[in-house]
């Protein structure tokens, strides 16, 4: 085998491992993200690499794009073949290997491996940025639905039936987003809490209240947005921080003195992220 490591199979391991937690259930949580803060510039210097160094090969005959099953790459194998251009194949090869070729698959693969672990490290730092700008509350790896239990309910009257308030957050968004998480099979939290409890990746990811199985189980596009109005101290902010636990997501409140502290014209200056 070759003796030389691809650089990019060991920074897709090591992002993968800080970064994604190395699913010990810490993924997303920016705890490891921090960890390779100081040294986003030596990131920094691979992305310019994995940019200008992709390297390109023709196959003029097409056989396995044929034989793949795909119709969708038959016909554009087809066409190439049609115009004498062939296929192109775009990707990545090692640097230690010797003289020029195309691009290999492992190498490809592992250097597109390594930029979806950059793109999360980019998302967990702004996101630990934004928090500590405007002083939200950073997300608990672990969910808590204590304190959602625990708010007082509301009657609801929603496209003219009558429900709670509760339901129906519940229903348009706690549930769905559950059921989401627990379909998905990269949702490293789930899946490793599940893995280690030996139970559903739904009771592991969230903990949900049992007379929420039914919900659980019926399948329904999640809203992401909604918009909570009434007078002040109708518990508007205490519902969205407690809706914030029960799922295990960030809190932050921000409101138009966050863009006006520096005067009306800095307002865009205010806005770093």
């Amino acid at each position: 085998g070759n003796s030389y490591v691809f650089s990019f199979d060991l920074l897709s391991s090591l992002l993968g491992t800080v970064v994604g937690g190395g699913g010990s259930g810490t993924s997303g949580s920016g705890v490891g993200a921090e960890m390779l803060r100081p040294y986003l510039r030596h990131v920094e210097r691979a992305l310019h690499w994995a940019e200008h160094h992709v390297v390109e090969s023709v196959v003029t005959e097409c056989t396995k794009c044929y034989a793949s099953g795909n119709p969708a790459a038959a016909a554009v194998a087809a066409r190439h073949q049609a115009a004498n251009a062939g296929c192109r194949l775009r990707g990545w090869r090692s640097n230690h290997l010797s003289g020029v070729g195309g691009p290999i698959m492992r190498s490809t693969a592992q250097v597109f491996l390594a930029l979806s672990w950059m793109r999360d490290l980019v998302k967990q730092l702004q996101h630990s940025d934004i928090i500590a700008e405007f002083g939200g509350s950073a997300a608990d790896p672990a969910p808590d639905d204590g304190p959602w239990r625990q708010i007082m309910d509301a009657d609801l009257t929603l496209a003219g039936q009558t429900t709670s308030l509760k339901s129906a957050i519940e229903d348009h968004l706690i549930a769905p987003l559950l059921n989401l998480r627990s379909r998905d099979p990269l949702w490293v939290t789930s899946h490793s809490q599940a893995t280690t409890t030996g139970s559903s990746p739904v009771e592991a990811g969230a903990t949900p209240p049992s007379q929420n199985s039914a919900r659980l189980a019926h399948p329904r596009a999640p809203k992401y947005s909604m918009i909570l109005y009434g007078p002040p101290g109708t518990a508007k902010t205490t519902y969205c921080s407690s809706l914030a636990r029960r799922l295990g997501w960030s809190f932050l409140t921000v409101d138009t003195s966050n863009f006006l502290a520096d005067g009306l014209a800095n307002v865009a200056a205010r806005m770093t992220h």
